[in-house]
C-alpha cells in the first residue's frame, strides 16, 4: 500500500522510520522470542528491504529508527506538532511523548525505574492473587524483589517498574517495625 505513489499521496503525512537489519532482528526477537529468528531473517527482513527505497521515496520525512524508542517517538511527535502549527491547525496529537505507545510484554527487558504500562495478564501470579488484586486495584504499589507493580488510577493501566534496592530496604525495615 505504501509503495503505490498515487495511494500514498492520499495520506496527510507520510513518514518512514528507517531501521537497521540488526535492530529489526533484535527487537522482533525481544517481542516474539528466539524461535522466530529464522523467520525474521528469511522473510521479514528481506521483504522489508525489498520495499524500503519505494517507501522512502514516497515519504516526506525519514526518521532514524535505530535510536531508543522514546527518542524516535519524541522526534516524530515534534515533527507532527510543528507540521500542525505550520498549517494553523488546532488539532491535538492524542499520544503523550512521555507515555510509551505500547505495553510491556512478559519477555521485555526493563532496565530503569520508570513506570511502564503492562497488561494485567502479564503481571506475576502473586500480584494477581485475591489479596494483592484488591490492593493493586486501589492503586497501592506492590513491591517484589525485582519489580514494583501498581495500577495507575489516572490511565487505568497496570504498570511495572524495576525495584530500587534502597527503596526495598526502607520498605522492608518499615514492615519489621
Amino acid at each position: 500500500m505504501f509503495t503505490n505513489k498515487k495511494l500514498s499521496q492520499l495520506f496527510d503525512t507520510r513518514l518512514f522510520i528507517d531501521i537497521s537489519d540488526n535492530n529489526i532482528l533484535s527487537r522482533r526477537i525481544a517481542r516474539e522470542g528466539e524461535k522466530s529468528k529464522r523467520y525474521i531473517e528469511d522473510v521479514i527482513i528481506p521483504v522489508s528491504k525489498e520495499y524500503d527505497e519505494q517507501q522512502k521515496n514516497n515519504s516526506e520525512k525519514i526518521f532514524d529508527g535505530n535510536m531508543p524508542l522514546e527518542e524516535v517517538m519524541a522526534e516524530v511527535g515534534k515533527y507532527l506538532i510543528a507540521k500542525l502549527q505550520r498549517q494553523a491547525c488546532d488539532m491535538k496529537i492524542l499520544f503523550s511523548l512521555d507515555q510509551p505507545t505500547y505495553k510491556v510484554q512478559a519477555y521485555d527487558l526493563i532496565s530503569d525505574h520508570k513506570w511502564h504500562p503492562i497488561d494485567y495478564a502479564n503481571l506475576k501470579d502473586w500480584v494477581k492473587r485475591n489479596s494483592c488484586k484488591n490492593r493493586l486495584a486501589s492503586g497501592e504499589e506492590l513491591r517484589g524483589n525485582t519489580f514494583r507493580y501498581r495500577k495507575n488510577l489516572d490511565s487505568g493501566y497496570c504498570e511495572i517498574s524495576l525495584t530500587d534496592r534502597k527503596l526495598l530496604a526502607r520498605y522492608d525495615s518499615n514492615i519489621e517495625t
